[in-house]
């Protein structure tokens, strides 16, 4: 470090107005739309909201804008799909056959495959019934 005259040392570097690389024109207008996007979108919130309110709009109209504003607030609802292996589909056919021994694997009807039922008898005892 440099020292000035009267003993004190001078420093070096720091903050210097105007001093650094200056941003390219696409840095800055970048920038300008990051800082114009919040102004803009709540343009478009209040558009849509004062549609949805306007009595005078056909009703088709006042729908889709209660739809958008919905979507931007809460989201849009994500469809989810299982994936199914076929290896366990077929495991599980195999295992309907074994459990409701039919061929098909297929749902089998309450005619088929009655629900038991139990019946009190006399004495207490407690006896399964197919109904």
């Amino acid at each position: 470090m440099a020292t000035l005259k009267n003993g004190v040392k001078q420093a070096r570097g720091g903050y210097r107005p105007n001093a650094g690389r200056k941003p390219n024109a696409i840095t800055i207008l970048h920038r300008q739309f990051i800082a114009d996007r919040g102004e803009q979108a709540q343009y478009a919130m209040d558009l849509h909201i004062s549609a949805m309110k306007d009595d005078t709009l056909p009703a088709q109209l006042r729908m889709a804008a209660a739809d958008w504003v919905y979507i931007q607030v809460v989201g849009k609802a994500v469809e989810r799909k299982a994936e199914v292996n076929p290896e366990f589909t077929k495991w599980l056919d195999d295992v309907r056959k074994l459990v409701l021994g039919t061929e098909s694997g297929s749902k089998v009807g309450e005619d088929e495959h009655p629900t038991p039922q139990v019946v009190r008898q006399s004495g207490g005892e407690s006896k399964l019934r197919d109904s």
